[in-house]
């Protein structure tokens, strides 16, 4: 499991970037780079970026990044991006679409919770597999479904690419050794360039000139009514005394995938 810490965060700049997203998003040279690169010269803004990206775990780990480091309070727009590692989870059988579901919904819910004017923009990544081309993706699907009954923001890049550029285009931006990563440099300036660029077809580069992101679809009725709004979490949960009257709670257990690692997480109701 990785954290990378905030790079470049002037406290004094104009559009203030979070990314909260698995490792595509982690790594050094990586998207990232290039995407405060990009909004930087298109927006005209002085740009920050911070870091709440985690390798190897799943979207649940959203949640709970939100939940330790108030990440919209602190923020002008989100990029989550956790779609690779979700699906994963699933094919291994350690993770679900309802707890995909459950976690995106919690974190979209307590990022509006705490600033509905923080924008967030699903980002969707596929996997260099065929079976990944040839057939509809139910989580992609799930996130799309959700983003949009919240008004979010969506940039689902393999369709984008293979709309305009199609497959073959696509596979380039793999190595053959590494289907869910795309190359250094070429791969991820590609990435940053067409996330920039969908983003200013639909809009939100010229609401972020403009600096009038209004919130939409706030309070909402859940889509899960146990959504993992709640999640919290807690240094030494056993060894605290943070409540006057213990509230009451439900294991989830979360696989770290890359280490094959199960952490149980409590999860207040």
């Amino acid at each position: 499991m990785f954290f990378r810490k905030s790079v470049n965060a002037d406290q004094q700049s104009s559009l203030r970037i979070a990314v909260v997203g698995g490792s595509n998003s982690v790594m050094r040279e990586g998207y990232t780079k290039y995407l405060n690169k990009y909004l930087h010269q298109i927006t005209s803004q002085t740009t920050s970026i911070k870091y709440y990206s985690l390798g190897g775990v799943t979207n649940v780990f959203g949640a709970i990044q939100e939940d330790r480091h108030s990440i919209a309070l602190n923020s002008d727009i989100i990029f989550f991006e956790y779609c690779v590692n979700d699906r994963h989870a699933i094919e291994v059988e350690c993770y679900s679409l309802e707890l995909a579901g459950k976690s995106l919904e919690g974190f979209i819910r307590k990022c509006q919770k705490s600033n509905p004017f923080c924008l967030i923009i699903l980002v969707i990544f596929g996997v260099n597999k065929e079976e990944y081309y040839q057939k509809t993706c139910a989580l992609s699907e799930l996130y799309e479904s959700i983003g949009s009954y919240y008004c979010l923001p969506i940039v689902n890049l393999t369709n984008l690419l293979n709309e305009q550029k199609g497959k073959d285009f696509i596979k380039s931006l793999y190595n053959e050794k590494d289907e869910a990563h795309y190359t250094r440099p070429d791969g991820v300036q590609v990435v940053a360039r067409t996330i920039v660029g969908q983003l200013d077809k639909i809009g939100v580069i010229k609401s972020l000139k403009s600096a009038k992101n209004y919130p939409k679809n706030i309070g909402l009725k859940p889509i899960y009514q146990d959504n993992l709004e709640n999640i919290t979490f807690f240094e030494n949960f056993e060894q605290g005394s943070f409540f006057i009257i213990s509230p009451k709670y439900r294991f989830i257990k979360i696989l770290s995938i890359e280490r094959k690692i199960f952490l149980s997480c409590k999860v207040t109701l």
